[in-house]
Formats: structure tokens, C-alpha cells, sequence
């Protein structure tokens, strides 16, 4: 009995040592120590038979993990920096993703964990390894943890906790190639524009700026863009913050998603069209490449968006000159939208500092033709009351010859029906006096 007792006693001294000696050896200052201390934890397995028989969770693996997690809060710089490094050295499953995460998270929450400690813990988060697998519980674990890791980023409070949570969360999504689509994932758009907005108020913290920044470059490469964004709550102050992290960090990503909203109900395409014009001349670039695409016929985005680029482009004066020549092939272009041509006609010489005559002339030669068209719509639209005038008064004289013992019976209904054919006939008399001098004017502006 007492020689089992002592067995056990120096197998569990051994086993004790051997974990602690593993995690030192992954911390140690000596290079070729800490590399084979690496190998030996990458060949550890999460889990083993236990001594019931079944599959469980391997002691040794969990210890050693444990034991860096507890390094990377360590006072010395150099151990939590090895301690990252050895977690980030081999991949793990979906279950000890998890396990890794809620105990990060438990020393991003403490408010006496240094911003330091904070900052290295994010960046260990964002560069675990998951390993892949394609069964169906293995996937659709993945998937829970990330709408767990997501619900727990929108409910932290403490602005790194956040942080992490919506790495970890990216970490699956780009691991397993997750497709977002809006119809599906309504709540992935909604998590992420409330995330990024919660922590625009930590702003002048520039390092929660920098991964806020981040975290809408994410947003907008991976979350297609759809109608449906701007039904969200708070999705007008989301569009804001974008317009203040492009003034500050311009993008292609930021100008494009801001160019894609300016159709947006709600005052969102207000938002997007003053967040444009914040982020000052820089979209230029990006707002004349949309013009092309509209007159290649590659954009697909509403008539109302190139309106309003084109106003911008107006706004911005002679630093958009490089947008006078696909501005003038979208004037000179009789298949284009009236309302198109009609900005372009106005924003044109504002431009241009010193309009040439050719630009001169193909803007006036283009407002004669639209003051032309004008006034030949409101011809038809006169002859046409003519024609109704003409049709109500006929009827009335009808209606008078055919009951006309009616209206003797009733001279009150008589006097009644007299009043409407004189108004009748005097708004004819005025429709047509307008009728003669517009055809005047038109024929005049024609020959």
C-alpha cells in the first residue's frame, strides 16, 4: 500500500514538474530552449482517453495553456511577449478557442490590468490559430461561438473587452469563410454598427481609434452592402463615423461604402453626402472613377447617387477639374437622365476656374435646349387643358338643352350651373390667350 502511495505520489511530482518545466521552457530568455519547448507544446494533445474510457480534456495541454495565458499579464515585458508568441505558435480546436477567450477576456475586463498587458492580449487574440474541419457539429459550434462572441462584444462595457470579442468573432469568420448576407445575418450588421459606435466615445483614446478603424474596414469589406443597413438603429451616426475616421485615414473602402449610401432613406444619404465632404478633397479620386463607371454602364447604383457626387464634385470647385471631361460626356449625351444633365450644367463653371469657350457653349447651347423643351412640354400640357375646357363646356351646353325644364323648375340650380359656364369659359379664354403667346415665344426661340 504505502509503495502505491509513493508511486503515485512521485508520478504526480513528475507530472508537475514536467508541466511547469514546459511552460518556463516556452518563456525562457534562451532561444534554442524556447523552440524546443514549442515543438514539445505543438505536440500536445488537447485531449486523451481518461480513465473511464472516453475522449477528455488532456491535463498537461491545459495546464501549460493556462500557466501563458497567466504569463501574459506578467510584470516582465519580455515573458508576456514569449508567452505570446508560444500561444500563437500551434492551432486549436473550437472548444479551447473558447475556453482561451473567456480567460482573456476575464483580464481584459479587470480595470487593474495595464493598457499595455490589454493591447498585447488583443493582438495575441487576433493571431490564434483555429484548425478547420468540415464536420457538421464542428461547423455549427463555430458558428454559435461566433454569435455568442458577438452578443458578449455588444454587452461588454469596458471598451478592450470589446475589442476582443469582435477580433475573436472576426477570427471565425475568416477562418471558416463564413458568407454574410443581410437576409440571414441581420444581427452580424446590427452588432457591428453598435460596436463601432460605442466605442467612437472612447475616441481620443488613439489606440481604441486605430482598432475602431479596423473594425469598419472589416465591416465594410466583409458585410455586402445592402438597403437593408439603413434601417438599423444608430446606422446614420455609424455613416458619421465614418466620415471622421476618413478625414483623419482616408480609404478607397470608406469613400465607396460613403458613395454606395447617398441613396439612403432616413437622412442617411444627407449624412453620407456631408461625411464625403468632410473627408475634404481625397474622394475626389474615387468620385470621378464612379462618374466613368456610370457612363461605361457599370454602375448599377441609383440616378440620385451620381446627382449628388456631381454636386459634391461642385462643391469642391476647381480642385475637381479632372472630372470637367466625363462631366461634358455626360452633358453632351441626349440618353442621359434630364436631372443628371441638369447638375452637371449648373456645377460646370464652378469647376472650371477659367471656363473655356467650348465649355461655355455646350453649357448654354445644353440650358437653350432644355428652356426649349420646357417650354414645348408646357404647350402640350396648355393645348390639352384647352381641349378639356372645351369638352366640360360642350358637355354643359348638352346638359343645359337636355334638362332644361329642370333648371326652369329650379332657378336656383339654373343660376348655379350659369356661373360654372361663364368660369368655365373665362378660364378657357385665359387658357388659350396663354396657349397663343407661349407657341409665340416658342416658334420665335425656334426659327
Amino acid at each position: 500500500m504505502n509503495i502505491k502511495f509513493f508511486v503515485l505520489l512521485i508520478g504526480t511530482f513528475l507530472f508537475n514538474f514536467s508541466c511547469v518545466s514546459i511552460s518556463e521552457r516556452l518563456i525562457s530568455e534562451d532561444n534554442s530552449v524556447r523552440s524546443k519547448a514549442i515543438e514539445k507544446f505543438k505536440s500536445l494533445e488537447e485531449y486523451t482517453i481518461q480513465d473511464n474510457g472516453h475522449l477528455g480534456p488532456n491535463p498537461d495541454f491545459y495546464d501549460v495553456l493556462s500557466s501563458l495565458i497567466n504569463y501574459l499579464k506578467d510584470e516582465d515585458p519580455q515573458k508576456r511577449e514569449r508567452s505570446k508568441e508560444a500561444i500563437i505558435s500551434r492551432s486549436y480546436d473550437i472548444w479551447t478557442y473558447v475556453k482561451m477567450i473567456d480567460k482573456m477576456a476575464m483580464i481584459l475586463n479587470d480595470e487593474d490590468i495595464d493598457k499595455e498587458i490589454k493591447k498585447l492580449i488583443i493582438t495575441t487574440i487576433k493571431k490564434i490559430k483555429i484548425e478547420k474541419r468540415e464536420d457538421r457539429d464542428y461547423l455549427d459550434k463555430a458558428e454559435d461561438t461566433c454569435n455568442n462572441l458577438e452578443f458578449a462584444m455588444v454587452k461588454s462595457p469596458c471598451p478592450y473587452t470589446c475589442i476582443g470579442y469582435a477580433y475573436a468573432a472576426i477570427n471565425i469568420i475568416n477562418t471558416f469563410n463564413i458568407k454574410i448576407d443581410y437576409r440571414y445575418d441581420d444581427h452580424k450588421y446590427k452588432d457591428f454598427i453598435e460596436t463601432i459606435v460605442k466605442l467612437k466615445n472612447y475616441e481620443e483614446d488613439t489606440y481604441i481609434f486605430e482598432e475602431m478603424s479596423q473594425l469598419i474596414l472589416f465591416f465594410i469589406k466583409s458585410f455586402p452592402h445592402t438597403d437593408g443597413e439603413y434601417r438599423i438603429y444608430n446606422y446614420q451616426e455609424f455613416i458619421k463615423i465614418l466620415g471622421d475616421v476618413g478625414k483623419i485615414k482616408p480609404t478607397d473602402e470608406i469613400v465607396l461604402k460613403l458613395i454606395h449610401s447617398l441613396d439612403g432613406s432616413y437622412g442617411i444619404g444627407d449624412e453620407a453626402y456631408r461625411s464625403l465632404a468632410k473627408i475634404g478633397p481625397s474622394v475626389i479620386p474615387m468620385l470621378i472613377k464612379t462618374l466613368k463607371e456610370k457612363k461605361e454602364k457599370t454602375f448599377s447604383g441609383d440616378p440620385k447617387i451620381i446627382v449628388k457626387i456631381i454636386k459634391l464634385l461642385g462643391e469642391f470647385g476647381p480642385l475637381a477639374k479632372d472630372s470637367v471631361p466625363v462631366l461634358m460626356k455626360i452633358l453632351e449625351d441626349d440618353e442621359e437622365l434630364k436631372r443628371i444633365r441638369d447638375v452637371v450644367a449648373e456645377v460646370l463653371p464652378k469647376i472650371v476656374e477659367k471656363p473655356s469657350t467650348e465649355i461655355l457653349s455646350a453649357v448654354e447651347r445644353y440650358k437653350r435646349k432644355r428652356e426649349e423643351e420646357d417650354l414645348e412640354n408646357e404647350i402640350i400640357g396648355l393645348a390639352r387643358s384647352l381641349q378639356q375646357y372645351k369638352f366640360q363646356i360642350e358637355s354643359l351646353g348638352v346638359h343645359i338643352g337636355k334638362y332644361s325644364w329642370y333648371y326652369n323648375a329650379w332657378p336656383a340650380a339654373k343660376q348655379q350651373l350659369y356661373e360654372l359656364g361663364k368660369s368655365l369659359g373665362q378660364e378657357f379664354g385665359k387658357a388659350f390667350k396663354d396657349f397663343s403667346e407661349k407657341v409665340g415665344i416658342y416658334k420665335k426661340n425656334t426659327e
